[in-house]
């Protein structure tokens, strides 16, 4: 998974519409928190996360502790992902 270089084109939109700050994680390492893809609460973020035209779908939606709050399934560029 290529975390891409600054572009609008690599733009994933997340709505959250808890009020918790929530954090973009990989599947493979759920452990593993970067303050970079954090979802602040409340407020729709932007984060560069694939590349134009591509999809992903090894990212979870988690809290601070790492617990899922949403498996948001196939990721795209420009895609909307609201939570919960």
């Amino acid at each position: 998974m290529n975390f891409a270089e600054d572009s609008l084109d690599t733009v994933v939109y997340f709505d959250n519409k808890t009020d918790r700050t929530l954090w973009v994680r990989l599947k493979t390492a759920p452990g593993v928190r970067y303050e970079y893809l954090r979802i602040d609460p409340l407020k729709t973020t932007q984060l560069r996360l694939v590349d134009r035209g591509e999809c992903t779908s090894g990212l979870l939606i988690t809290d601070i502790d790492g617990a899922t709050v949403k498996d948001p399934g196939r990721l795209c560029w420009h895609g909307t992902v609201t939570i919960p």
